[in-house]
């Protein structure tokens, strides 16, 4: 039939236009030549339907005269019309993104009807745009991605939202369009999205929330996934929500009464409708009174912020949880709107929590000032003792894996099978480690042999404990609840300890050549999820971003916006920013300068990574004069730059940490270098 550019062709002459052959050679790029076969092709056509062709007047133009047959002849040619190399590779994409299938390329081949080669062809282009997205496609044993849950989150959310449209579509339907509905169907469970549709654009309505095309998308993939049997379990399991909250706001109400308005309460339970709050809320919130979000203040560097500022006040280390930095992501959302819009925490929900103000509390409250900063208001108590029990629980995890492990010996008098069974369990419920397992003939031997035994764990009565002073703990043969009881009141520590990859990769080293370390650290992330904690600091993390080149003193500004756009160009001229990075900044100076962090007089301008830093880097300047802003003045600017988020922001967060204490601006008033380079430096403990 007709390719694209034919059919766009026919639809200039359908709409009764007179069109030269140079407009057409001007408007597709094309030779005059192509123009007049892609006429014969389209005349062609509508010979077919016994259509009066695009034919020649006598001024030389093109043209075609109106026919009732033409509009219903096109929809025919659009919905022929073939899927192009572009199109098979977004089919592919969206395929592999949303199956839990294994899929081979014999699969693919039978799928798009194509040859080995050109799938191979497609799958090599295909991988390097996942890799993009930190998203591993392998083809060894079946096609597989692997990759961190919210890299493969993000991107489903990313392709659904794409392909939105094409569901919605129901006329003029193309094969390509056809066929990402027949995925959407078998890998998502979901043939019409109407239903769906109307329910987010009525409860945005009902809550009186303005959303934007992106985030209306955003939401509404989302709202797919969780209804999908597939991925349901997914998006349960990485959205983490406190239902005990979120069940006493308005919005909880509102959406649940919609729920069953649009007959949804059997796909979406009570979880599900919390999730659904959380989104809305979330997403929606922050649309236009809350531009610092998405511009202004990433949230990935305020909790990494708020974690450093605290740790440096705690005899403990948490700095390195993992766990922590991903439930403060979580938590920070809910928490900036409920404090910006004034919501009360439940009375009974905090009572039920056992609030009280202890030591910890105290700590926390007096860390705040960058959240208080930003959101110009004071933070209530009952939502720093929410805060006080995300950093209770690091500290408990912390001390947890640095407790003793017990070693423990193990006498069984059943076959092997069976204390194989009683292993298991004890060694995946308590942190110990299993010296050995032996009858109790061998024990003395075992003993011997052993030095340093904390416990003896037996499934038979031993009469002569006290030969052997060591305690000895009786448990049953197939272990049981109350086994598990007997062991913790006597001091035995539950399994939840993590292992360090630092630990892991000594380990290896010793016994084997790492020939690629940063690959291998990603496998075991991907393995050992949820039991594993990446404490390996990157290399260029050891690189100090504050140097004498990027201290400025005594700078003679006219205004703060021009001394900003200084800072800014120097970064420029170093190669490490391009212009829109400038560009996006200086936005926000002049229209959002309410949301900006200012501190000890010290503003810090910076905007988000959009393929637009080259590197990490900052300059630290004090004006000459202090300007005013928002009632603030200001002597000092750091403006900065992060190029790889996950890999710096560890080092980017203390060196902010270090700007909000008071001793930068004594140590900025001697204007030493020196001082000030060693003050920011990786192992001053300022």
């Amino acid at each position: 039939m007709l390719n694209n550019r034919e059919i766009k062709m026919l639809d200039i002459f359908s709409s009764g236009e007179e069109v030269s052959i140079k407009k057409l050679k001007e408007k597709f790029d094309i030779s005059e030549r192509m123009v007049r076969y892609d006429i014969e092709k389209i005349n062609f056509v509508l010979s077919i339907f016994n259509i009066k062709p695009i034919y020649r007047n006598k001024s030389g133009i093109f043209k075609l005269d109106s026919d009732s047959k033409i509009n219903k002849i096109k929809d025919i040619v659009k919905e022929a019309e073939p899927v192009t190399i572009e199109k098979r590779r977004n089919l592919i994409k969206f395929l592999l993104i949303t199956t839990v299938k294994k899929l081979n390329i014999s699969n693919l081949m039978e799928k798009f009807d194509t040859s080995r080669i050109t799938i191979n062809s497609d799958l090599n282009r295909i991988k390097k745009e996942f890799e993009e997205k930190e998203i591993k496609l392998s083809t060894k044993k079946g096609i597989i991605l692997e990759g961190r849950i919210s890299n493969l989150i993000k991107y489903r959310v990313e392709k659904i939202s794409e392909c939105l449209n094409y569901l919605k579509n129901t006329k003029n339907k193309t094969i390509y369009g056809i066929k990402i509905e027949e995925i959407f169907k078998e890998n998502l469970g979901i043939e019409e999205v109407k239903t769906l549709s109307d329910f987010l654009k009525k409860i945005l309505s009902k809550l009186n929330f303005s959303a934007t095309d992106e985030n209306y998308k955003t939401l509404l993939s989302y709202i797919i996934l969780l209804q999908s049997e597939n991925f349901h379990e997914e998006i349960n399991n990485f959205i983490c929500v406190d239902g005990g909250i979120i069940k006493e706001w308005d919005e909880y109400d509102t959406i649940k009464k919609e729920v069953k308005n649009y007959g949804l309460n059997e796909i979406f339970k009570e979880q599900d409708i919390f999730i659904i709050t959380d989104l809305v809320v979330k997403i929606s919130s922050y649309n236009k009174d809350s531009q610092f979000y998405e511009n202004w203040i990433d949230l990935d560097i305020l909790v990494k912020n708020l974690i450093e500022n605290i740790n440096s006040r705690l005899n403990v280390d948490i700095s390195k949880d993992k766990l922590l930095f991903e439930y403060l992501r979580q938590h920070l959302n809910p928490f900036f709107y409920r404090v910006k819009n004034e919501y009360t925490l439940n009375d009974k929900f905090i009572q039920d929590l056992e609030f009280t103000k202890n030591n910890l509390f105290y700590l926390i409250k007096d860390s705040l000032n960058i959240l208080t900063n930003i959101l110009k208001k004071d933070i209530p108590d009952k939502e720093i003792f929410l805060l006080t029990l995300h950093f209770q629980a690091s500290i408990e995890r912390v001390m947890n894996n640095n407790i003793k492990v017990k070693r423990i010996i193990i006498i069984s008098t059943l076959g092997y099978g069976i204390s194989q069974i009683l292993v298991d369990n004890i060694s995946s419920l308590f942190n110990v480690e299993i010296v050995a397992v032996t009858p109790y003939f061998k024990l003395k031997e075992t003993l011997l042999n052993n030095k340093n035994i904390d416990y003896i764990i037996t499934t038979m009565d031993i009469e002569d404990k006290i030969l052997y002073d060591i305690p000895i703990l009786k448990v049953n043969p197939v272990f049981t609840i109350e086994d598990r009881k007997k062991m913790l009141d006597v001091g035995f520590v539950s399994n939840n300890k993590k292992v360090l990859i630092s630990e892991l990769i000594q380990i290896i080293e010793k016994e084997a050549k790492i020939h690629n370390k940063e690959k291998l650290i990603k496998k075991l992330e991907n393995k050992m999820k949820g039991k594993i904690i990446n404490d390996v600091v990157d290399e260029e993390e050891e690189k100090d971003i504050i140097t004498d080149e990027s201290i400025i003193f005594n700078y003679d500004g006219k205004n703060i916006e021009e001394a900003v756009e200084y800072t800014c160009n120097l970064l420029e001229k170093k190669g490490y920013i391009s212009s829109s990075y400038t560009k996006s900044i200086l936005d926000v100076l002049r229209n959002h300068t309410s949301y900006m962090i200012i501190h000890n007089g010290i503003i810090l301008p910076h905007s988000k990574n959009k393929n637009n830093v080259f590197k990490t880097s900052g300059i630290l300047l004090e004006l000459k004069n202090n300007f005013e802003l928002n009632g603030n003045t200001i002597k000092y600017i750091f403006t900065f730059a992060i190029k790889d988020k996950e890999k710096e922001l560890n080092r980017v967060s203390k060196i902010i940490n270090k700007i909000f204490k008071d001793e930068l601006v004594e140590i900025m008033k001697t204007k030493n270098k020196d001082k000030i380079v060693k003050y920011f430096s990786k192992n001053t403990n300022a």
